[in-house]
């Protein structure tokens, strides 16, 4: 609730910094690894350097993890990948749930947003907040959280945030 008011009062909430987002997912899976069991993210990326803030990215893809894990089957993968794509690094996390239901879609990521039904999620319920601070903070990052896409085999979210220069000024 506290960076729910800061980020309404617009006070600065991340840092922007070069840092390795590699590092970041692989500490994300390792803190969620601990309550949905080991081995249960499958990651594809390599060693890029975004610019943004690691500790809010962290949490951004925490959420995002411990969301996949939940809505989908017991025991099916999640997966994660990253890459670049024109000018920024885009992350991308992949359930095998349901699919997000159409009349849902418009509540993801509005504040408390809950989709309408969705009682069959395993452990405990969120309080609707984690899209909506997610977006938030990567927009604070000049990025973007969306939902990418959604089926009956599952939903992808993607995390985009700005790539960081090299020495050269170059985007690396």
């Amino acid at each position: 609730m506290l960076l729910l008011s800061k980020l309404d009062a617009e006070t600065p909430v991340t840092s922007i910094e070069p840092f390795h987002l590699d590092d970041v997912i692989r500490r994300a899976i390792g803190e969620t690894e601990g309550y949905h069991g080991k081995g249960r993210f499958q990651a594809d990326g390599g060693r890029l350097r975004a610019l943004g803030d690691p500790g809010r990215t962290l949490e951004i893809v925490v959420n995002l993890l411990d969301n996949a894990a939940k809505y989908s089957a017991e025991n099916s993968p999640v997966d994660i990948q990253w890459g670049v794509e024109r000018d920024r690094i885009v992350v991308r996390v992949r359930d095998r749930g349901k699919g997000i239901p159409e009349i849902g879609r418009e509540h993801l990521f509005t504040r408390f947003g809950r989709i309408p039904g969705n009682s069959g999620r395993a452990g405990p319920v969120g309080t609707g907040l984690g899209l909506h601070l997610g977006r938030r903070l990567a927009e604070a990052m000049s990025g973007d959280l969306e939902l990418e896409a959604t089926s009956p085999d599952g939903s992808t979210f993607r995390l985009s945030l700005p790539l960081a220069p090299d020495e050269a000024g170059q985007a690396t």
